[in-house]
């Protein structure tokens, strides 16, 4: 129970190591702060959690948008009072080789990836 009295926000956490990671800290004792941009995935955590005797909430939000990282933030603040943790892990993957991946899809890949971790930094930071 390392984490006990903690509010962990887990960005990503509807799948893969985001799920895994947000089982863990309620294991650990957290309240986990389930975010992730799928609200089917993100409300999945949230049942696996709760089924295993966790806390936690989802807020659904895309971490490229400074107005829905702000909303979720002030959500966050507003339920639990605190954020003590911050795992900026939502994070998305191109397809194929680069000379074959289209400047969307790499515009697409910079913003979750690099934007999502200073987006969701600058808004949780000022509250740790």
């Amino acid at each position: 129970m390392r984490l006990q009295g903690k509010v962990a926000l887990i960005t990503g956490a509807g799948s893969g190591i985001g799920r895994e990671t947000a089982q863990l800290f309620a294991k650990e004792g957290a309240l986990v702060v389930v975010n992730d941009y799928s609200e089917e995935g993100g409300l999945e955590t949230l049942e696996l959690i709760k089924n295993n005797g966790g806390e936690a909430i989802f807020i659904q939000a895309d971490v490229t948008k400074a107005d829905e990282v702000q909303r979720m933030v002030d959500e966050i603040i507003s339920q639990t009072g605190q954020i003590d943790v911050l795992f900026n892990n939502a994070g998305i993957s191109g397809v194929g080789m680069l000379h074959e991946t289209s400047e969307d899809l790499w515009d697409r890949v910079v913003n979750v990836n690099i934007k999502g971790v200073y987006m969701t930094s600058k808004y949780v930071i000022p509250h740790m």
